[in-house]
């Protein structure tokens, strides 16, 4: 958590966090626990026999001494769930760890969790998702220049988009 924290203190410190009424730290959006894996470098993890599996099929995946993906996913999509619960409307910002975005990610876009290794989440980028705790739309993926502002003032439709799916801001007049 000390990695999300130090990422997103720049902006909480900013003017674009104004709107922000208040935050918490939640161990459900915690890296994946890669157990004796931790701190090991990729050049070396990736000649390791279980490399392939967590390549092609992550689902079935436990790290030695750590945790089962599927089991990271299901605890972060729990937080975002109860975040809707708390707040039904407006928009939620969560930051976290690759793996566990992509993860996310995945399920809300009913992407297998097999598949989720196709995703590219870069580090401080932005992924945004119009959700509404049953259906998702994909809004930005892994942006790391686009202005997020006006993407959370998008007008909520529960149409079908249509050709690209442009929508009005709900910003008002001056």
């Amino acid at each position: 958590m000390q990695r999300c924290e130090e990422t997103i203190a720049p902006w909480l410190k900013s003017g674009y966090s104004r709107g922000l009424k208040a935050y918490e730290i939640d161990e459900s959006l915690i890296e994946v626990d890669y157990g004796t894996w931790s701190g090991r470098k990729l050049s070396s993890l990736s000649r390791e026999k279980m490399w392939k599996v967590i390549q092609d099929k992550p689902s079935t995946v436990q790290f030695p001494e750590g945790e089962r993906i599927k089991a990271m996913q299901k605890r972060a999509l729990g937080s975002i769930m109860r975040a809707l619960e708390d707040k039904k409307n407006g928009t939620h910002l969560f930051v976290s760890h690759g793996d566990v975005l992509k993860a996310v990610v995945a399920s809300l876009l009913k992407i297998k969790l097999d598949d989720f290794q196709s995703l590219v989440i870069d580090p401080a980028s932005v992924t945004v998702i119009d959700f509404d705790g049953s259906k998702s739309r994909l809004l930005a993926f892994n942006d790391t220049h686009s202005p997020i502002a006006p993407m959370t003032k998008m007008e909520k439709s529960t149409k079908m988009l249509l050709g690209g799916g442009a929508r009005k801001s709900r910003a008002t007049k001056r």
